[in-house]
């Protein structure tokens, strides 16, 4: 009387799968947390060469952790005032986008008009108003800066 401990081939593939797909799911629900770890891990291992070179250069640990955090405080703002300004242009470029988005909307009313569909019943220009998308991704933009 010997008994067939193994699993068959296939039940360890499924096993497999269903494993992975837990997983997965796993991950899609905590993504928000592992997004931040991800994002410290890039962070530390593309600054600390700066520090581990200070050290290097015999500066004290804890002057070369300072002046890492003053780098890294200078170059945030550097790049939090390039974003402010890329914002502020195209806030100030928003009017001309309302006339080439409302000048592609006819265009492509015509079009269809010319190919002798009538498409006004299913997106008219009062749910797609031009001046009501580009006010609100003025306002969108307006809360970011």
């Amino acid at each position: 009387m010997t008994q067939n401990n193994y699993l068959s081939p296939i039940l360890g593939y499924l096993i497999g799968a269903a494993s992975v797909v837990i997983i997965f799911a796993g991950l899609k629900l905590a993504a928000p947390i592992v997004n931040l770890i991800l994002i410290s891990f890039l962070l530390a291992f593309s600054i600390s060469p700066i520090q581990y070179w200070l050290i290097k250069k015999r500066f004290a640990k804890i002057l070369a952790v300072m002046i890492t955090i003053v780098l890294i405080l200078i170059g945030g703002s550097g790049l939090v005032s390039i974003l402010a300004v890329s914002v502020a242009g195209l806030i100030g470029k928003l009017p001309t986008y309302e006339t080439s988005l409302t000048n592609l909307w006819n265009a492509i009313n015509s079009f269809f008009i010319k190919q002798g569909i009538d498409i006004s019943g299913l997106l008219s220009l009062k749910e797609f108003d031009p001046k009501q998308v580009i006010a609100f991704a003025g306002n969108l933009l307006g809360i970011i800066l």
